[in-house]
């Protein structure tokens, strides 16, 4: 809500219509998944407010109709132009906000491409505390160069990342292939572990199943191995 505020806020400034819209539009299909997963009243009630104030300049008969069967006294013209949180639109948040749908849509390939019609349990494994070290130390170099070899040369000169040479040698030139795709913002293994068991009930839900979050190290699956930061390895059974 307080992202769609901010982008219309900027757009309207600068008239630009269709991405108004297109903000508006994006929000309403949030918020009906939100609907869908059971939601928070007070916090459904607000979104609904406030999207028939940011869309009022777009369809101001529309949102005044709206606003009345809202129950609401004075005229939507009237009322004031909604403010976002500054404080809720963090790159932390943004992070969490994009690996969470991130995880659904690779929950929903993963079972189309095993063919599991009605997934019993989803288990999501965490990164070990050595990866995100070595994560964060790539990310900074690729700011640097996207010269393999100097990179590596720079990678093996931590002792500790010397333990995990292929993982390493690996991932790192499957990162440079496609550097867009990987997030240049990550959280720690403790707040990832977190993020995932507060959004589990949201994930249970979506898929009616039973939802563990697990550490690689706590973890017997082989495919726990493949886990990198903010991309956790994710068994469907």
């Amino acid at each position: 809500m307080n992202r769609t505020i901010k982008s219309v806020s900027f757009s309207l400034e600068n008239l630009e219509i269709r991405d108004i819209i297109n903000y508006i539009i994006q929000f309403t299909s949030e918020m009906s998944k939100y609907k869908k997963e059971g939601v928070i009243e007070d916090i459904f009630e607000d979104c609904k407010e406030k999207l028939a104030l940011i869309f009022h300049p777009i369809a101001p008969h529309l949102t005044e109709e709206v606003w009345e069967v809202m129950g609401k006294n004075k005229y939507n013209s009237l009322s004031s132009w909604p403010d976002y949180d500054k404080t809720i639109l963090t790159n932390d948040n943004e992070f969490k906000w994009n690996l969470m749908n991130k995880t659904i849509n690779d929950i929903s390939n993963i079972r189309v491409a095993t063919k599991i019609n009605e997934i019993k349990e989803t288990r999501i494994i965490i990164a070990d505390d050595w990866k995100f070290e070595f994560y964060s130390t790539l990310i900074s170099l690729i700011d640097k160069t996207k010269n393999y070899a100097e990179i590596m040369k720079e990678l093996m000169q931590n002792d500790l990342l010397k333990i995990h040479n292929k993982f390493i040698t690996q991932t790192t030139a499957k990162i440079l292939k496609n550097v867009g795709k990987y997030s240049k913002h990550i959280i720690d293994t403790v707040e990832e572990f977190k993020f995932f068991d507060e959004i589990k009930r949201i994930i249970k839900k979506r898929f009616r199943c039973e939802v563990k979050i697990l550490l690689e190290k706590d973890s017997k699956i082989k495919k726990a191995s493949q886990s990198l930061p903010g991309r956790p390895a994710i068994v469907i059974t």
